[in-house]
């Protein structure tokens, strides 16, 4: 039986060997549901990205703003802090992963970087607090709280770029209007495949919003094609 995946995509014939015609009428249905207009999918999901962004600021800034009118306790604040951003980085995770084409369910490796992620983010937030107790630090508390929030954004490009590793598959990276910082400058329009963009960040830990010099302000993406 020959099986459409979407009007853009190229036909392919697949052979099954046992299996009924309402079965294969069902796979060939469900296949056809699948998005095959992936530019526009990634608009929708870098939309939701920004939703999701402002929404965890306004939490992360409530607890906050409780804490430091004595509303709360440390230890109540820090808890539902590090609830919020594991919701969302989970969310943004995927988010990600379906941009680029995956909508399989989160793996055992998506598992493991989502706990590397919040546990390297929760040592910061404890700093952070600890600095908010002692009144040190020389940035505003509101402003790097919301650091937090945009920092969702590197969650969301490295998905984006593990979602799918084919060696015909290039990242490109693409500094926007706005103003840019010296790291953003230097990689507008550098190219990698996924494994080696991958290999790159572990070594640098850049991503567009972390670990450029313009941190959180990054407005840089990540595109991708294929050769």
């Amino acid at each position: 039986m020959h099986l459409s995946v979407g009007e853009n995509a190229v036909a392919k014939r697949i052979t099954f060997v046992g299996a009924d015609q309402q079965s294969l009428t069902l796979l060939d249905k469900a296949l056809g549901l699948i998005p095959t207009n992936l530019p526009a999918a990634r608009r929708t999901a870098l939309h939701e990205l920004g939703i999701d962004i402002e929404e965890l600021n306004v939490r992360l800034q409530r607890h906050l703003s409780e804490y430091l009118s004595g509303e709360r306790t440390r230890s109540s604040v820090e808890w539902w802090m590090k609830r919020e951003i594991r919701y969302f980085y989970r969310h943004a995770y995927l988010e990600g992963l379906r941009s680029a084409g995956n909508y399989k369910p989160l793996d055992e490796w998506g598992d493991k970087t989502l706990v590397r992620l919040r546990r390297q983010e929760y040592r910061y937030l404890r700093q952070f607090l600890n600095d908010v107790d002692a009144r040190a630090g020389v940035m505003d508390y509101r402003r790097r709280m919301r650091m937090y929030a945009d920092a969702l954004s590197g969650v969301y490009w490295l998905a984006f770029v593990r979602a799918n590793r084919s060696s015909r598959r290039r990242i490109r990276w693409v500094r926007t209007p706005a103003e840019s910082c010296p790291t953003c400058l230097k990689l507008d329009g550098r190219k990698w495949t996924p494994q080696d963009f991958l290999r790159w960040y572990k070594r640098t830990g850049i991503l567009p919003g972390k670990g450029t010099q313009c941190l959180s302000n990054c407005k840089c993406l990540l595109e991708d094609y294929y050769v």
